[in-house]
């Protein structure tokens, strides 16, 4: 038990400067979004915007998004029974065939744009979708970019040197801000263009940090083939869930579509805003439990993992169910505030908070379930996430479906929050079974 809480308490002591650092970049993303509201409100320009990030985060949620559950487990796996150098080497053959897959998603999403936005924006006009598709091209180089940002992340975090990974993402937010102050005149591509430039700057930003702890992401043709299969095999799976669970983005956003104009603007608004708790808790303790879950298992002390989480979760619960309440209490007003002025009239506050007041209540069962995710990479059980996000796909099609035609784009966010109730009890029970299995000798 002592043990247990002094890992508590690492975790716990990561997690508040990731938090920290992570408040900072949210403060200047909100500043980022106050502008973009008063220049574009919830109109076309937005929804333009909106749609066109939905397949490159789709495609980096997909391949770059599982390289935390699968490279920090394999990587410290590596370095304690093979060495340091060993470790590198691995992280050269992760880095050969993770940017061979970015740069090939990239080429693609930019040549295919004209055959599947049209499909994913069935509700808007031609004059739309073709906006739509000109603003996908110019964001393509941002996938690969992005991609290599998070696995240069996830080798920091591993390291456990979390402040760069956790500040360097200030660079999107000051780019598009400098971008929507010097070239009004670009429009959204202000906002597009921001990304790209905001990505290039952070991947030169994390190369610098991870040069100066002796590590590289230059590709290697020799690397170590166990330790990298393995790496593989916990990605497959990883991959697969990350697919399903970024395809509830897709879904979200192109049910949306069918909706009144400024529908998908005003979820994506919702969403950004539920951002901002989530970035400060969920990600802040998830990227900070990770290494320190993945080399008590490594060091064969997987129930003392078991012990952190559950004491985790439990505190998760009683900070989130009031702090949830509070957020739904001043969302209207906050939003009003903060947004409502030029183009985002008060009809658009209102929308976004009801929006934003649905989506809120996801926020315990998301956090909680961070960790539990977290626990499973580092057991190297990522099958099953495959199997809790193929649930959490058909379910929330099934409640879109239902809660949008009574309570319109609102229904969209409730369905989500219904959908992270289900993942969280479906992943609890699942290691609730793995646990019983787990002999106590393993802690030896």
């Amino acid at each position: 038990m002592p043990q247990s809480r002094s890992a508590f308490a690492s975790i716990l002591g990561s997690a508040t400067l990731i938090a920290a650092l992570t408040a900072v970049v949210k403060l200047g993303v909100l500043g980022r979004d106050i502008i973009a509201a008063q220049r574009f409100g919830t109109g076309e320009a937005m929804d333009v915007f909106s749609m066109a990030m939905v397949l490159p985060v789709f495609a980096v949620g997909i391949l770059s998004g599982s390289f935390g559950s699968a490279v920090i487990p394999a990587y410290l796996r590596t370095t304690t029974r093979l060495g340091r150098d060993a470790g590198q080497a691995l992280l050269g053959g992760i880095s050969l065939l993770g940017g061979a897959a970015l740069l090939t998603a990239s080429v693609l999403l930019a040549v295919c744009a004209p055959l599947y936005v049209p499909l994913l924006a069935g509700g808007f006009d031609a004059a739309k979708t073709a906006a739509v598709v000109r603003a996908v091209q110019v964001l393509a180089p941002w996938t690969f970019l992005n991609g290599l940002v998070m696995l240069a992340a996830s080798i920091l975090n591993a390291q456990q040197r979390f402040a760069a990974a956790a500040l360097s993402p200030i660079t999107t937010p000051t780019a598009t801000i400098m971008l929507l102050l010097l070239y009004p005149q670009w429009g959204v591509m202000c906002l597009v263009g921001g990304q790209v430039a905001g990505a290039a700057s952070e991947i030169l930003v994390l190369l610098v940090v991870l040069r100066r702890r002796g590590l590289s992401l230059r590709p290697r043709l020799t690397f170590p083939r166990a330790p990298l299969v393995d790496a593989i095999t916990q990605y497959a799976p990883a991959l697969g869930g990350a697919v399903l669970m970024s395809s509830t983005l897709v879904v979200d956003n192109a049910m949306a579509a069918h909706l009144p104009a400024g529908s998908v603007a005003t979820l994506n608004y919702a969403n950004r805003l539920i951002l901002l708790p989530m970035g400060l808790t969920a990600m802040a303790l998830g990227n900070a439990a990770i290494p320190y879950l993945a080399q008590l298992v490594a060091e064969d002390k997987t129930p003392e993992a078991f012990t952190v989480v559950r004491t985790t979760v439990r505190r998760i619960f009683l900070v989130a169910i009031p702090a949830v309440g509070l957020l739904i209490l001043v969302a209207e007003p906050a939003i009003t505030i903060v947004f409502q002025r030029g183009a985002f009239a008060v009809d658009d506050a209102q929308a976004v908070a009801r929006v934003f007041s649905l989506a809120a209540l996801q926020l315990p069962f998301y956090i909680a379930s961070i960790m539990l995710i977290r626990l499973i990479a580092a057991l190297r059980r990522n099958t099953l996430v495959a199997r809790a996000a193929l649930y959490n796909l058909v379910l929330n099609i099934i409640l879109n479906a239902v809660f949008m035609r009574i309570f319109g784009v609102a229904g969209i966010a409730l369905s989500t929050s219904c959908v992270y109730a289900f993942s969280f009890c479906y992943v609890a029970l699942a290691l609730r079974r793995i646990a019983r299995s787990t002999p106590p000798e393993a802690a030896s």
